[in-house]
């Protein structure tokens, strides 16, 4: 988050693209009926940049409910949306096409501090997306709001709606801020629980939201295997045996030697350093994309790799940094290496 959004009219087959969560920059998104454009008006300048119109709050479009999550995932039944500017003859549909990093909320402070005491519609949509993080983490609500540059409000918001796809960002980046620091935010909460709780918040929303029937849509069958990989892949692995360069070091070598291990907790590892990682198992191989952190990332900072069990055992294979294609299988390469782990018992 943000998210770059398209809308799109079914009749007259037009639309626009306007950005939602990016709540430092923007008072949100407005219906230029001058312009026959959504737009994004900016906080710093608060007009319409085609025709300069100066919108009030109540002329802002509240996209809460009409805005699904990447995939076309959403809580319940999407709204409709506004009619087409272009056109006036259907209501809008909308796509959310792309995910821009938080880091552009959360290092914007200079811009998110200027609108200190002003309450519009994409801050109060984000201020109430917050909300149910905070009471799942049991977190510090004003070290969270110090964190995104925000201020407790001293008025009514001019919505009391939360944006689905604005609450499932903050809820997978506070999450995994704790996994790694389990006392941010004034967390008091064990590792195990805030685990346990994100995986829980993941079910809810999987359980209550309306899907997409498109061919891009994610079925709940999909969120399944997701999620039951990623429970999985908890815990803690240690090297077993490793292959680089054709050539292979296996268990008992290794084992001359002090552990190597990997710990996985929600969606950070813990190897040599700290990073995060996605999994995509409808892949065959299943996919598994690593961000490690800057003083580890070789040249870049997405590590294609390919996964699978083995019984009690994790098989990982990684394109070496020269190498700019995710392997295909787990036959034998120069370009790759491949890792076995096993799984250490709880004790």
């Amino acid at each position: 988050m943000p998210y770059e959004v398209q809308s799109h009219c079914l009749q007259c087959n037009r639309g626009d693209t306007v950005l939602i969560g990016n709540w430092p920059d923007h008072l949100g998104i407005f219906v230029c009926q001058y312009c026959k454009a959504l737009v994004n008006i900016q906080t710093d300048i608060g007009r319409c940049p085609g025709c300069g119109y100066e919108p009030v709050n109540e002329e802002f479009y509240d996209h809460s409910f009409s805005i699904p999550y990447i995939g076309g995932k959403f809580k319940h039944e999407l709204e409709q949306g506004p009619l087409c500017p272009k056109c006036g003859g259907v209501p809008l549909t909308f796509e959310t096409n792309t995910h821009i990093n938080m880091r552009m909320v959360i290092d914007n402070g200079q811009r998110a501090r200027a609108t200190a005491g002003r309450n519009y519609m994409e801050k109060a949509i984000f201020l109430n997306s917050m909300t149910p993080v905070i009471h799942e983490f049991r977190i510090d609500a004003g070290e969270l709001l110090d964190y995104f540059n925000l201020e407790i409000p001293n008025l009514p918001l001019v919505t009391k709606r939360v944006s689905f796809p604005i609450y499932s960002d903050i809820l997978i980046h506070v999450a995994t801020r704790l996994t790694m620091e389990n006392e941010a935010f004034g967390c008091k909460l064990g590792k195990e629980e805030i685990i346990s709780r994100f995986i829980g918040a993941s079910d809810a929303v999987t359980e209550n939201k309306a899907m997409s029937t498109t061919q891009d849509g994610i079925s709940p069958a999909d969120e399944t295997l997701h999620r039951d990989e990623l429970s999985k892949l908890q815990g803690t692995w240690v090297l077993v045996e490793t292959t680089a360069m054709g050539k292979t070091i296996g268990e008992e070598t290794l084992s001359k030697g002090p552990p190597i291990t990997l710990v996985i907790e929600g969606n950070t590892y813990h190897d040599r350093f700290k990073g995060t990682f996605e999994i995509d198992p409808t892949k065959t191989p299943k996919w598994l994309d690593r961000f490690p952190p800057a003083e580890a990332a070789m040249g870049s900072r997405k590590q294609l790799c390919i996964y699978q069990f083995e019984g009690e055992r994790l098989r990982i294979r990684t394109a070496l940094p020269s190498v700019p294609e995710r392997p295909a299988d787990f036959a034998t390469s120069d370009r790759y290496v491949t890792m076995l782990y096993a799984r250490v018992p709880k004790a």
